[in-house]
C-alpha cells in the first residue's frame, strides 16, 4: 500500500479530488456533443476515446484511498445526473427517477445515511455553482438550474447545500470545494496547451 493511505485525512482529500476528476470526465463524455455545439471545451476534446479508460483507472485509485467517500460522491453525481432526465427512459428500461431512487437506496444501504446525504449536498452545491458559472453560455439552450430557479435562488440554495454538507462532513466538503476549483483550472490549462500545439 502507498504511504499516503496510512493517513486517513490525506487519503480522503485525495480520494475526493480523484473522484471529482472522474465525475467531470464522465460528465464531459456524456455532454461532448452538446458542449461542441456551444463551443465549450471539455476533457473529451483533450483525451478523446481514452477518456473512459482513464476515468475507470482514476476511480479505482480513488476507491483504493477511501472507498466510502469515493462511492458516495459517485453515487450522488449519478443521482443528480438522473434528476434532469427524471421522465426519460434510460437504456436499462427504467425512467431516470427510478434509477435515482435505486441508487439512493443502495447508497443508504451500503454507505449509511450520513455519507450519502453529505455527498448529495456536496453535489448540489457544486452543480448549482457550475450552472451559475455556465449560465451565460447555456441560457438559450440546455438544462441549467439558474434558468429553472433563478439566479438569486440558486445562490441561496447553493449556500444552504454547502452549509448542510459542511455540517455532515467538513473535511469532505472543503476538499470537494477546493477540488472543483482545481479541476476547472487543470482543464483550462490542458485546453490551452492543446490549442497552442
Amino acid at each position: 500500500m502507498w504511504h499516503i493511505t496510512s493517513n486517513p485525512l490525506i487519503s480522503k482529500i485525495f480520494a475526493v479530488f480523484l473522484t471529482g476528476l472522474v465525475i467531470k470526465m464522465m460528465d464531459d463524455f456524456i455532454d461532448s456533443e452538446y458542449d461542441d455545439m456551444l463551443g465549450k471545451r471539455n476533457l473529451s476534446n483533450v483525451l478523446g476515446r481514452g477518456i473512459l479508460p482513464y476515468a475507470i483507472f482514476i476511480f479505482s485509485l480513488a476507491c483504493l484511498l477511501d472507498p466510502r467517500t469515493s462511492i458516495g460522491l459517485f453515487f450522488s453525481s449519478y443521482i443528480f445526473g438522473m434528476v434532469t432526465d427524471y421522465n426519460v427512459k434510460m437504456p436499462a428500461g427504467l425512467y431516470g427517477y427510478q434509477e435515482s431512487l435505486i441508487v439512493l437506496s443502495l447508497g443508504i444501504l451500503l454507505l449509511g445515511f450520513s455519507e450519502i446525504t453529505s455527498s448529495l449536498f456536496i453535489m448540489g452545491f457544486v452543480q448549482l455553482w457550475d450552472d451559475l458559472c455556465d449560465y451565460k453560455k447555456e441560457k438559450n439552450c440546455g438544462k441549467n438550474y439558474v434558468k429553472l430557479l433563478g439566479k438569486v435562488e440558486c445562490i441561496i440554495l447553493s449556500i444552504i447545500c454547502f452549509l448542510s454538507a459542511f455540517y455532515f462532513d467538513a473535511v469532505k466538503t472543503v476538499a470537494a470545494s477546493l477540488s472543483a476549483v482545481s479541476i476547472v483550472y487543470i482543464i483550462f490549462l490542458l485546453s490551452s496547451c492543446e490549442e497552442v500545439s
